[in-house]
This record gives structure tokens, C-alpha cells and sequence, in this order.
């Protein structure tokens, strides 16, 4: 983890720790934005599946605006 940390420190211009990291990923509050750089870092690629049961895609379909939100949050 200290090689990754250093690396990331480097790539990315900031003087974080391996406790620091450490903590995020025990606490579960390591941010997406970061994750993403730690893939970048280990030549990883994140893959999202989505996919609904018949009961979201019909809440979906009757609630045009909530469809719109997930298609946007999806395509950040």
C-alpha cells in the first residue's frame, strides 16, 4: 500500500499517508474520485453493471423524471 500511496501522491500532487488510506478503506468513506485514481494508478478498469427488477423499471417508466436522474448519475 505505500508504493500506491506514493505513487498516487506523485500522479496526483498530494502528500497523503498509507494511514490515511487506510482509514477510508476501513470506514467505507473512501470517495469514487479516488477509487478511479487508484485504478489509474494499477492499470485497473471499474465496470458498473446496472440493472432493474420489473418493479423498479415500472416505477421508472411512470416517473419520467426519476429515469432522467438515474440516466444522468449514470453517464457522470
Amino acid at each position: 500500500m505505500t508504493d500506491l500511496v506514493n505513487a498516487l501522491n506523485e500522479k496526483y500532487n498530494r502528500d497523503d499517508s498509507v494511514q490515511n488510506l487506510s482509514n477510508k478503506l476501513s470506514r467505507g468513506t473512501i470517495k469514487y474520485k479516488e477509487v478511479k485514481e487508484i485504478a489509474d494508478i494499477i492499470g485497473a478498469k471499474i465496470d458498473w453493471n446496472f440493472s432493474l427488477n420489473q418493479f423498479a423499471l415500472a416505477s421508472l417508466i411512470t416517473t419520467p423524471f426519476l429515469l432522467l436522474k438515474i440516466l444522468l448519475f449514470i453517464s457522470i
